[in-house]
């Protein structure tokens, strides 16, 4: 959430603003604030002639009491890669309650109803399918051990560095890495019963 400056800010701004005292970038620079901050400043007062921010947060209690999140949690269990757009339409429709998607997520999570996924081909389960594989099984019991060697394959490139770094709000993480993309490196392992 962006950060709410005082009424008495806004004024001296806003006042610097009207008597031309600089253009917005100027300004933005004098009283130490975003050039975004004036433009929007100027437009809301355009808008609504007044330069108050406007209401933060809110009522955090859900319109889902426990009645509504048992319908809730029926909903996911009966089609469980539901949209929450969805579940807010029958919502709505069934209870009469608006309720906002972000709302409508902590509910979701309230509930421990986690948004995950495991997709596996449909044709794993196929007959033909599940025939090959059992006869594979049988036919592996035939093999000796030490004739298999399982191989893996990986791979990373030289200049490979994290994209991502934590510091204090309003501070960037300046880091190096080579301009020069650097050599993709490809390495097999192979392992038997005797060792890799």
């Amino acid at each position: 959430m962006p950060k709410v400056y005082s009424l008495d800010l806004r004024k001296k701004v806003f006042s610097a603003w009207q008597a031309g005292e600089g253009s917005q970038r100027e300004l933005a620079k004098r009283f130490k604030v975003s050039l975004s901050f004036i433009r929007d400043l100027s437009r809301r007062y355009r808008e609504t002639g007044t330069i108050k921010p406007k209401p933060q947060g809110g009522d955090r209690r859900s319109k889902l009491k426990e009645k509504e999140q048992k319908i809730v949690k029926k909903i996911v269990e009966s089609k469980n890669d539901i949209y929450l757009r969805e579940i807010q339409n029958i919502i709505q429709n069934q209870t009469g309650i608006v309720v906002s998607v972000s709302s409508l997520c902590r509910t979701l999570q309230k509930l421990q109803l986690r948004r995950k996924k495991t997709l596996v081909a449909s044709e794993q389960n196929s007959e033909r399918v599940k025939k090959i594989r059992q006869e594979w099984r049988i036919w592996l019991e035939t093999i000796d051990i030490r004739n298999l060697i399982f191989i893996d394959e990986t791979g990373f490139n030289l200049a490979m560095n994290r994209l991502y770094g934590r510091s204090l709000e309003g501070e960037r993480v300046n880091d190096e890495r080579p301009g020069n993309k650097g050599k993709n490196v490809t390495m097999v392992g192979a392992m038997s019963d005797s060792g890799l």
